[in-house]
């Protein structure tokens, strides 16, 4: 992640956001590694304020920083459910033709690391 690169030479961190999909809203968020201090804040500002996941789309991070991790996760997130979509509709397809369907999860996590 080029903001990463900036902060540090040679710099590695790992984040983690975990979602409510009942609410769409962050359960909590995880940084680790040198320097994530600038993120924690904005991190307990979304959990708390139950800052629905469609509206972090708009708080756009600094570029480049270390921020940019908010981009990256959003993106994963994104990724996720749209595959988990794909994974319902085949599950759906399965149920039609008479096999068993797989529980529905009510959370989705998504890690990115960072260097």
């Amino acid at each position: 992640m080029p903001g990463a690169g900036l902060h540090a030479d040679g710099y590695t961190g790992r984040a983690r956001m975990v979602v409510d999909e009942d609410h769409g809203c962050l359960l909590g968020v995880t940084f680790v590694g040198p320097g994530v201090e600038e993120l924690i804040h904005s991190a307990t500002v979304a959990v708390a304020g139950q800052v629905p996941v469609s509206r972090l789309w708009h708080a756009v991070p600094c570029f480049p920083s270390i921020s940019e991790v908010w981009l990256r996760l959003l993106e994963g997130y994104q990724r996720v459910v749209t595959d988990d979509r794909s994974d319902d509709v085949r599950r759906s397809r399965g149920a039609e033709a008479g096999r068993e369907q797989a529980p529905i999860r009510k959370e989705r996590s998504n890690e990115h690391e960072l260097a």
